[in-house]
This record gives C-alpha cells, sequence and structure tokens, in this order.
C-alpha cells in the first residue's frame, strides 16, 4: 500500500472506473439522481472535516473519497444515458441535418453522419440535436456534401435494432455510446441541400484540411491500397480500406499501425523536438519548443480524427513535456492516470471502447514490463540491441493485450514480433515522406510528386511484407473462444503472479494457483458441454436465411442465397465461436444429411433429435392438394418464398410451434402471425423476435 502512495491519480481513477462500470451494468434510476446530489454534498463536507482530524481521520478521508468516487463515475454515466434518452426522437418527419462526415461510398448507397432535430414548415429547427448515420441513395449530388453543410430532408427517423441473433455483435450499443442514437433511409427526392452554412469555423477547417490531403494523396503516383495504408496511418482515414487488406494486417499482428495512437504521435514528437532543438540555445527557447510541439501534436490530433488513442498520447507527451521544460520530476503511472481520467471526464462510454483499453493497457504494459524483459538479454552490436529493444516493445505490449485481443477478435497472432521489428522502421519512414509530402509538395509540386512515388513504394513494400508473414505456416491462430470471464481470470493470475514474483507474500501466490486452477476447471468444463452440444438454430439474417445444426463441435448450415463470400460471418461468427465451431459444413452434402439426422418425406425435410422433430417447408413444397397423414412435429419452421395455403398446411401438419424465418419478410410474417393467433398455434416470428434456439 505504501507504493500505491506515490501513484494519488491512479489511486483516484481506479474508483472513478469502477464506478462507471457499474453504472454501465446496472444503470441508476432518475429518482436516484436527487439521492446522489445530496449524498455528494453530505460526502463533501465529511471530507474537509474528517481531512483536519488526526490520527484515524485521514483513513476514512481516504474510504469516503473512494466511495464518493465511484458514486460519481455511477452518475456521470446516469447523467450521459439522460442526454441521450433527451435526444432521442422517431418517427416520420421533417428533420434539418447538419453533415458531420463526408459521405463513404458503400456497394449500393453513400452513408453520412448527420445531426438532425425537428424543423417546421419555415424551414427552422426546434427541439435537440442528435447524431444519426443517414442511408441516401446513390446520386451526383452526394459527393459535394462537405462537413458544415445543412440539408433539409423528410423520411423515417429509426432506431437502431439491437443484436437479433446470438452472440451478434451489438451494434446498437456501440453507437449509442459514441452519442449516436438512430438512422434514416433517405431517397433522391427526400433531401436537398439548403446552402446555410454552419458557424463553428474552426471544425469545417479541419475537416475540410484532412479531406484536402487525402485527396491530395490519392492523387499521387501509387496504387489503392498503398493509398489505403499511407492515408490510415498519416490521417487517420480507414473508411475506404479494403477488408482484404485489413484482414491481412490484422492475421499479421500489425493491425494497430494502421491505427493512429503512439506510436505515430510519438514518432512526429521527436521529429518536431529534434527539428526545433536550435531554440534551445535562445533565453526561454525550451519551453518555447515544447510550446510550438504541444501545439504541432493538438492540431495533429485533431486533424486526425480525435481517436482515444490519439487524445491519450498527446495529452501524456503534453504532461511529460510540460515537467521537462519545467524540469520537474514526472511519473509515467500519473501521468497515464491522468490522461485517462480527463478522458473518461469528457465521455465516460470510452472505458467500453476496444481502441481505448487496448491502448492504455499496452502502454501501461510497455512501462512496466519493457526495461524488465530487456534486461533478460544483453546484445552486444548496434543492430541487435535495436532489434531486441523491438521485441521487447512487442512482447511487453502484447503480454498486457492478448486477453482483450483474444476475448474481442478470437484470434492471436503469433508471428506479431517479426511483423512489428519488419513494419515499424517503414511506418516511421512513411511518416516522415507524408509529413515532407504535405508541407514540402504544396510549395514545391515536383518534390511532392517525388514523395508520394516513394512513399507508393515503401508502402507497397509493407504491405507485402504483411501479406508474406501473414502466410507463413501458423501464423495466425484463430477461432478461440475466450469469454469475459476467462479474459478476467487471465488478468487477475498475471497481476497477482507479478506480485508474487516481487515477494508480496503467499496470499499472492496462493491466490495465482487458485485462479490458475479455476481457468484450467472451468475451459475443461467447457470443452465437455461443446462435445455433448446438440442443437438447432434459425438465424435472423437480413435479405437471407440461415438455418443450423450442431452436434459435438460439428457445425452443418442450410445457407440462402448460396454463395461463399461469408456474408453471413457477421450475424452468426460469433455464436460459432462461442460454441467452439470451427468448421461451416453445407447442409447439401450428402454426409451432413446422414450425420445429423436430416431426412426428406413427401411432406417436407425434417430433423429427428433426440428430443424434438422439427420440419422445414421451403418454397418448393406443392401449393394445391391434399395430403394423406399428418406429419406431427413440435417445430414447423416456414423459410423462403413460400406460398402455401394456411388449409393446407393445417391438413398436412400438427406442430407444437410454429418458427417463421426472417426470409418471409415482414409483411409475409405479419400475414402468418394473423392467422397463427387466429387458430392459437404457438408461433416465434424470426424477423421481429429474433433468432430461434432449441436443443434436440
Amino acid at each position: 500500500m505504501s507504493r500505491l502512495k506515490q501513484y494519488p491519480l491512479l489511486r483516484m481513477l481506479i474508483p472513478f472506473m469502477a464506478g462507471i462500470s457499474v453504472g454501465m451494468l446496472w444503470p441508476l434510476q432518475v429518482l436516484n439522481m436527487h439521492l446522489f446530489v445530496f449524498g455528494s454534498l453530505f460526502m463533501i463536507i465529511l471530507l474537509f472535516f474528517l481531512y483536519f482530524i488526526e490520527p484515524f481521520g485521514f483513513v476514512l478521508f481516504g474510504n469516503v473519497l473512494y466511495l464518493f468516487l465511484i458514486l460519481a463515475g455511477m452518475c456521470h454515466v446516469r447523467l450521459r444515458n439522460s442526454m441521450l434518452e433527451e435526444r432521442m426522437d422517431k418517427g416520420y418527419g421533417t428533420y434539418l441535418g447538419k453533415v458531420l462526415e463526408r459521405p463513404v461510398k458503400k456497394e449500393k448507397s453513400y452513408r453520412v453522419l448527420l445531426a438532425v432535430r425537428a424543423a417546421d414548415g419555415q424551414e427552422r429547427s426546434a427541439g435537440a440535436w442528435q447524431k444519426v448515420y443517414a442511408t441516401l441513395a446513390v446520386d451526383t449530388v452526394i459527393p459535394t456534401l462537405a462537413y458544415g453543410d445543412r440539408i433539409l430532408c423528410r423520411g423515417w427517423l429509426n432506431r437502431v435494432n439491437p443484436p437479433m441473433n446470438p452472440g451478434e455483435f451489438d451494434y446498437r450499443k456501440f453507437l449509442l455510446r459514441h452519442g449516436i442514437t438512430g438512422q434514416i433511409y433517405l431517397e433522391g427526392d427526400d433531401w436537398m441541400k439548403t446552402g446555410i452554412q454552419g458557424r463553428s469555423r474552426w471544425p469545417v477547417f479541419f475537416h475540410s484540411l484532412r479531406y484536402d490531403l487525402i485527396e491530395k494523396l490519392r492523387a499521387g503516383r501509387m496504387a489503392e491500397r498503398e493509398f489505403q495504408v499511407l492515408s490510415a496511418l498519416s490521417l487517420g482515414y480507414r473508411d475506404e480500406m479494403d477488408p482484404a487488406l485489413r484482414q491481412g494486417y490484422a492475421g499479421a499482428g500489425a493491425m494497430h499501425f494502421l491505427a493512429i495512437s503512439g506510436l505515430h504521435v510519438g514518432i512526429l514528437y521527436f521529429f518536431l523536438h529534434a527539428l526545433l532543438g536550435f531554440l534551445v540555445r535562445v533565453p526561454g527557447g525550451r519551453l518555447l519548443r515544447t510550446v510550438l510541439v504541444l501545439l504541432a501534436l493538438v492540431f495533429y490530433a485533431v486533424l486526425s480524427g480525435l481517436s482515444p488513442s490519439v487524445c491519450r498520447a498527446v495529452t501524456m507527451f503534453g504532461f511529460f513535456s510540460a515537467g521537462s521544460a519545467l524540469q520537474r520530476h514526472v511519473n509515467t503511472y500519473n501521468i497515464l492516470a491522468a490522461s485517462a481520467f480527463i478522458m473518461l471526464l469528457v465521455n465516460p462510454f470510452l472505458l467500453a471502447d476496444v481502441g481505448f483499453q487496448l491502448s492504455y493497457l499496452a502502454v501501461a504494459g510497455i512501462v512496466y514490463f519493457y526495461p524488465r524483459i530487456f534486461r533478460l538479454l544483453h546484445p552486444s552490436g548496434i543492430i541487435t540491441s535495436w532489434l531486441w529493444k523491438l521485441v521487447c516493445v512487442s512482447l511487453a505490449a502484447q503480454l498486457v493485450t492478448f486477453p482483450l485481443t483474444l476475448y474481442y477478435f478470437h484470434i492471436f497472432p503469433v508471428c506479431f514480433p517479426v511483423s512489428n521489428v519488419v513494419v515499424l522502421p517503414l511506418v516511421a519512414v512513411l511518416l516522415g515522406l507524408c509529413l515532407v509530402f504535405f508541407v514540402a509538395g504544396s510549395i514545391f509540386p515536383w518534390l511532392g510528386g517525388v514523395m508520394a512515388w516513394f512513399a507508393g513504394k515503401v508502402a507497397w513494400c509493407m504491405n507485402e511484407s504483411v501479406q508474406l508473414i501473414g502466410s507463413l505456416p501458423g501464423a495466425t491462430v484463430s477461432g478461440i473462444c475466450l469469454s469475459a470471464f476467462h479474459a478476467v481470470l487471465l488478468y487477475g493470475m498475471l497481476v497477482t503472479l507479478v506480485l508474487a514474483v516481487k515477494g508480496y507474500g503467499k496470499v499472492f501466490r496462493w491466490a495465482f494457483l487458485a485462479m490458475t486452477m479455476i481457468f484450467v476447471t472451468d475451459r475443461s468444463r467447457l470443452a465437455d458441454e461443446w462435445n455433448r452440444q446438440h442443437d438447432f438454430t434459425v438465424y435472423r439474417i437480413p435479405g437471407g436465411s440461415m438455418i443450423s445444426l450442431t452436434r459435438g463441435k460439428t457445425y452443418v448450415a442450410r445457407i440462402r442465397p448460396l454463395t461463399e463470400n461469408g456474408w453471413y460471418d457477421y450475424y452468426t461468427l460469433n455464436h460459432r465461436i462461442g460454441k467452439g465451431i470451427k468448421n461451416l459444413m453445407r447442409w447439401e452434402k450428402a454426409s451432413a444429411r446422414e450425420d445429423f439426422g436430416i431426412l426428406q418425406t413427401d411432406l417436407a425435410g425434417y430433423i429427428q433429435g433426440k428430443e424434438k422433430r422439427i420440419g422445414i417447408l421451403e418454397e418448393d413444397f406443392p401449393r394445391y392438394g391434399r395430403c394423406d397423414r399428418k406429419l406431427n412435429l413440435d417445430v414447423l419452421v416456414l423459410t423462403g418464398n413460400i406460398r402455401v395455403s394456411p388449409a393446407i398446411l393445417e391438413q398436412c401438419f400438427d406442430p407444437v410451434l410454429v418458427v417463421l424465418d426472417g426470409s418471409l419478410g415482414y409483411y409475409r410474417t405479419r400475414e402468418w402471425v394473423e392467422y397463427l393467433q387466429e387458430k392459437k398455434i404457438s408461433y416465434h416470428a424470426v424477423y421481429t423476435d429474433g433468432a430461434y434456439q432449441c436443443s434436440l
């Protein structure tokens, strides 16, 4: 505990983060806010008196302060939620919109982020602004929209649907944590540009400058993949990045190089620090250099989009530079905690952001583990020592981030030390080339052309190196299932192991052994559960259909339409990984039909399990005629473009439950629901109720 006294900001950050976590998991009700306000006033008065009471007052002061920070974190989340709830609006109407991002071209439309509010007939707005994603039909005018433009639109403003499939990514919660509350679809005649420009000139300037630089980079003599990499690592623009290129970097363990973070800010910091080194010879020049460098870093952070990792890096470098200029000792952990505290005060939902978590954990891991790992070897040569430093940094960062990587992304890049050693020097070169291209290229166009050509060649080398590393046998272990409970256990094992090695007592050794046994035992239980599973799932897939059978770790799926591009993975991959499934077998294979008991009768295909018999009725079912006998079923699934008379269906089947697949669409589903309700037959509408699951 005496060591923790050196880190007062860290001791304050932990209870504040705990309060935010509790607030996100169990939100406070509105009535509790009044109780919190009066409780906070009481605690502040109590803290004032406890501070001057000896000898026990100071101990109570600390405990009451921690409790206050926990409640403050919970209240902060509640206030943020209430602000979003007040702004939420939905329904058909006329809205005034402000463009917050330039339109991004999708496969069949454009997507643009708007701030909208209800508008009356005089084109004057009323109500609170709320962020929404607008999907615009393809139109030649759309690319001319820029940040700050005003549009008048009419359409249905809807809230984003919650996840409809087990294990599906909660896109609605993700958007809400970023302040985006809804979505709206607009045809070409549903909106118009009003021509009224915004008054916030500085945001317009930064957005315009950013996209001007992107277009300038695009005009350079380079291929599309090289442009995508350069725009990502220099300006944080990844909207147009090829998914295959993104997957290649992720598989090689180099994806973090394409997201602007402390590495990029650090390279820029040291470059500017060296460039302005002559100022230290001038009286007051050290402070002037610090101010200029920090202004440049803030400018770059705003220009690149103010991502959490960039804000963290700029804040930390700001504290370090200020301490160095004032010749004061700075503590890395306190600075790290201070930057996190400031960012969470601005937006408490950043605590649930993957980038925020990985960024701070990586820096903390490098600060603590890097010097300890580096001391394990003592290379003699300059090059070998430099390479060993890069490997140590990679190992230190990976050591504290791999549980989160497994939990969120289900992959582990085995070759990450190799990719980091290869890619890091190339990233430093590319950042320098981009800086020269952006600055000097505007003055000397010929120099900008040379820099663009050279940067394209270096980016090509980096892309090819990453693809080569990612294609090595065993370079990536994918399909790893790690629950939140197991991730917490891994972090607990890491912390207790470090404390036990440092000699803080036997209790940490026993705690490490206990957590290890719990982890191994629960993983064994989970593996046994996977081997015994036998279930049936009808997924909610927009624009298609997917029905699956699971027996042990074997998984067979009926997918419509039949394609090979894996479009259904977004909705089903997490569920499959959570069930220990790595291979997908198509329903049409004869071996799948035999192994899973998929049978065929003159009425329909059905699955015979130990507990249930499930029938599947597709579009090839006869529309007319009579059935000689009824087929008794526990579950009857209606899927595809089936057009059968409900009366004929009643003559042929006697189901306990009818499942209406999402491929029926909204109106067909509604027709069937009305019929089933009239006949008092139990049903499950996948289109509105989400995926259906049962054990066989």
